[in-house]
């Protein structure tokens, strides 16, 4: 049954020998009843289909042809209808070649699931052959497909499936292709300048060498692997490999690292393995807390800019490493891609004002590899100072000499500066003040009159310092007073005999005192004063 519906065509009339016994002379014809049979009525033409599914008894009825006789020998002949496998073309049975020599060991039950067609392979006899001939025949079976070189590239082999107890069997074509293993070429090793943490670890992409590893091959698929194992089985590709931090695996260190490249072709799933080398590149190493450039804003008050040697700190900051160079930038990005180098660095002059950074950018003159060390350059504000008054001291009869209290000045010169963040000092001479040496002691005593007293401001945090203020010392001649004097009495002109002393007054000439005041002083050169009280009296006041 070529469908194996439980119908089929039969040959009735290849039965009539047998039922004859060979005997000639005799018709037999068939029937579906046995009343049709014994009657003579509705015989079956042949081939005869079956109308009772998988089995069914006709009826034969033999009588001679010669001879009228009304004796006709009746049989049964039972019709039995045997499937015959569902079996359906397989897909041609693929192998990637091993050697280059288009040949391979195949193993032809590889294809039993797709030709079966659910059909247990218990249930059949299956036989493979070399030529459709043979598989009808059933001759000259392929000793062991287990195990079957191919004889050419593609080769088509015959496939016989039947079962044991009917025989009945159905035929299918199973073609043989050996497809050539992809090419990839060994790239070049990805090397990389170890990033900000040196740890001999960054970030790769691995992909950046898939032109060299195809070699023009388009149509691969590269996965990128941690083992080889793991290449030739297809499993645990690298998820991202765009961004491949560079690991230890297994035994094997971080740096360098081996990459397995396996490339595969889709129409085939042929693959070959190529290895791609990681390896990151050490960064100099410079000193990486160079200290900042300080400088007092002299040249141009107020405006914050200053002349700067660049390369005061460059041998600090090259650390005795050798086949560096260093190059210094305004920016980040500038020293990131090495771009707009400073020049004049001995006197560069700051073009931000107050602070500003530089970068230096250390490079390894053969790996191009680099590392940024940055420092600012500061300009700090000169303090202030006010100018203030000679300091005269009065001494009667005088040598020229007084014990004077400096610090009487200092408010004054800071002007409101907070005396915690400056300092003031007080100097013989100019460069000393400049210096910010042998500051004097108070109280100084003077050693010329006058004398010149140079003032230096500095503050204490950036160590600015102004001296553009001084004073004088200077000693001159007092004025000595009475202090012995007599009460200096008058007459009420207006006698009250009250008691009350409160209210009574009378007008006195305090002048007529300046003689006794004097105690013979020259009047001419002395000016004689009279206050209501002591305090006025020291200040001059009213």
């Amino acid at each position: 049954d070529p469908d194996s519906d439980g119908f089929g065509e039969f040959m009735l009339i290849e039965r009539d020998d047998f039922i004859t016994g060979g005997v000639t002379g005799i018709d037999v014809n068939y029937y579906e009843t046995l009343p049709d049979a014994e009657n003579g009525v509705n015989p079956l033409s042949s081939p005869y289909s079956n109308i009772v599914q998988d089995s069914q008894t006709v009826w034969a009825r033999a009588e001679y042809n010669t001879v009228s006789n009304d004796c006709p020998s009746i049989v049964p002949l039972v019709l039995e209808v045997f499937p015959t496998p569902q079996i359906q073309d397989p897909e041609p049975l693929q192998r990637c070649d091993d050697d280059v020599d288009q040949i391979f060991n195949f193993n032809l039950r590889d294809a039993e699931n797709d030709f079966l067609n659910g059909i247990s392979p218990l249930d059949v006899e299956i036989t493979y052959y070399e030529s459709d001939l043979d598989a009808e025949n059933s001759t000259n079976p392929i000793i062991n497909p287990g195990f079957y070189p191919n004889t050419s590239n593609p080769q088509t082999v015959w496939i016989r499936v039947s079962y044991p107890v009917s025989g009945c069997h159905k035929l299918t074509s199973l073609e043989l292709i050996v497809n050539p293993l992809p090419s990839l070429v060994l790239p070049q090793p990805l090397e990389l300048c170890d990033d900000l943490i040196a740890d001999g670890q960054t970030i790769f992409d691995l992909t950046e060498r898939r032109a060299q590893i195809i070699a023009g091959d388009g149509a691969l698929d590269l996965t990128y692997h941690e083992t080889f194992a793991d290449a030739q089985n297809g499993t645990a590709a690298i998820v991202d490999p765009a961004n491949y931090t560079n690991r230890a695996v297994g035994v094997n260190p971080a740096n360098p690292q081996t990459i397995f490249v396996r490339g595969t072709r889709p129409t085939t799933g042929c693959f070959d393995i190529t290895t791609l080398n990681l390896r990151v590149l050490p960064n100099p190493t410079p000193s990486l807390d160079p200290e900042d450039l300080k400088a007092c804003d002299y040249v141009t008050d107020g405006d914050g800019q200053e002349v700067f040697d660049l390369t005061e700190n460059e041998t600090y900051i090259l650390n005795g490493e050798t086949n560096v160079t260093p190059t210094y930038h305004e920016s980040f990005a500038d020293a990131e891609s090495g771009s707009n180098p400073l020049t004049g660095l001995n006197t560069y002059t700051n073009t931000t004002p107050w602070l500003q950074p530089i970068f230096v950018r250390v490079t390894d003159d053969f790996t191009q590899c680099y590392t940024i060390v940055d420092f600012d350059v500061i300009v700090s504000p000169v303090p202030t100072a006010e100018p203030v008054d000679d300091i005269i001291a009065c001494e009667i009869s005088t040598d020229d000499i007084f014990s004077f209290d400096l610090e009487i000045q200092t408010l004054q010169i800071l002007g409101g500066q907070n005396p915690t963040e400056f300092e003031v000092t007080y100097h013989t001479t100019l460069t000393d003040a400049k210096n910010g040496i042998d500051a004097l002691i108070s109280p100084y005593t003077n050693i010329a009159d006058p004398q010149t007293i140079y003032i230096a401001v500095t503050n204490i945090a950036s160590g600015c310092r102004n001296t553009s203020q001084n004073f004088k010392l200077e000693v001159q001649e007092g004025a000595l007073a009475n202090g012995a004097l007599d009460v200096f009495a008058e007459c009420d002109d207006n006698v009250e005999i009250d008691g009350d002393f409160s209210n009574d007054s009378i007008q006195f000439d305090l002048s007529t005192q300046n003689d006794l005041v004097l105690l013979g002083q020259d009047p001419v050169n002395y000016k004689v004063s009279y206050y209501a009280n002591q305090f006025d009296a020291d200040l001059g006041i009213n």
